[in-house]
């Protein structure tokens, strides 16, 4: 399976080149109303200079991306960005999550990579999800106090964010007061040690709030893994229904469990689909019609058919995980 990037139609430099051509259109009629005032092209000069250098980097920043998933020898390539490759085995990936045209893999050793922007970020986790997927087997208790600790830290991450912010404009407000609101060409030696100390502080404050928010945006991958887990240890725990389950299934992203049922002396079978509620507990949502054979309800039954038009009913045989228990 190949990955899918977006391309854009509109060539970025094109936009680029149509605000440069404004700024100098905006320099040539201000130069011809008034030649005395219009001053040299200094700034226009440096926009443009900044503009190209935006528009390089932006044009150059997927040219040549790919990303290859070969299920026969378990393995990923891929090449992202300006720099940002990977060259490893399915096997050292503990997590693929995909989010708004963007795929971000979470590695064994604690790397992370975001690739993107892709059309198809769910299908390509799925893809890496089935064949890295093993049912959990660490306690929903023991997961669920893992994710509300992260929680928590996330929590307490967005106060710092806010309290921040609002410092922002407390040390503005309170430069205002000390200066007596004066225009920056009337300060005194006093007024500017004054105004250097807000410039600092607002810098250092800055800069810290955005450690801190770029922290609180990494614990966003690890709950979603937890709560991937979570799901997984339910439906390898809770139990199953009372009547006779031939084989048991579970989609890649853990949200449903579909059962093969059957009845005793007889091979007639029927499908139930359980899903999750309110609750975080498994009930039966759906069942299907009865067949007269496994293979029949395998073949004809939409819950059980792995098509590729339907993702969602891409299965994983887990029968022998939760049956001999």
């Amino acid at each position: 399976m190949d990955g899918i990037f977006v391309r854009k139609k509109v060539r970025l430099w094109l936009i680029l080149l149509l605000v440069v051509a404004l700024f100098a259109a905006r320099y040539l009629l201000r130069h011809i109303a008034s030649p005395e005032t219009a001053g040299k092209p200094t700034a226009l000069i440096v926009y443009g200079v900044v503009l190209l250098l935006f528009g390089i980097l932006a044009v150059l920043m997927n040219r040549g991306a790919y990303l290859h998933i070969d299920t026969k020898t378990n393995r990923m390539k891929a090449e992202y960005r300006w720099f940002g490759r990977i060259d490893c085995s399915l096997e050292d990936i503990t997590f693929a999550c995909p989010q708004i045209n963007t795929l971000t893999i979470l590695m064994k050793d604690g790397k992370r990579h975001v690739i993107g922007p892709l059309e198809n970020s769910a299908d390509l986790s799925v893809a890496i999800r089935r064949q890295t997927f093993s049912l959990e087997r660490e306690s929903p208790e023991k997961l669920r106090q893992e994710l509300l600790s992260l929680q928590m830290r996330k929590k307490k991450a967005l106060w710092w964010m806010l309290g921040g912010s609002v410092l922002l404009f407390v040390y503005i407000g309170l430069a205002v007061f000390l200066t007596g609101g004066k225009e920056l060409h009337r300060f005194n030696g006093r007024d500017w040690v004054v105004f250097g100390l807000m410039c600092a502080m607002e810098l250092v404050t800055m800069v810290a709030t955005i450690c801190v928010a770029d922290r609180c945006g990494k614990y966003q991958l690890p709950m979603e893994q937890l709560q991937y887990r979570i799901r997984s240890a339910l439906i390898a725990t809770q139990p199953l229904p009372s009547n006779q389950v031939l084989e048991v299934y579970v989609d890649v992203n853990c949200r449903k469990r579909v059962l093969a049922c059957g009845f005793p002396n007889d091979e007639s079978v029927y499908c139930d689909v359980q899903r999750f509620n309110g609750d975080m507990v498994l009930e039966t949502v759906e069942s299907s019609e009865i067949y007269n054979s496994v293979e029949a309800l395998k073949e004809d039954c939409v819950w059980m058919k792995e098509t590729e038009a339907e993702a969602a009913v891409d299965l994983i045989d887990i029968s022998d995980l939760v049956l001999t228990r």
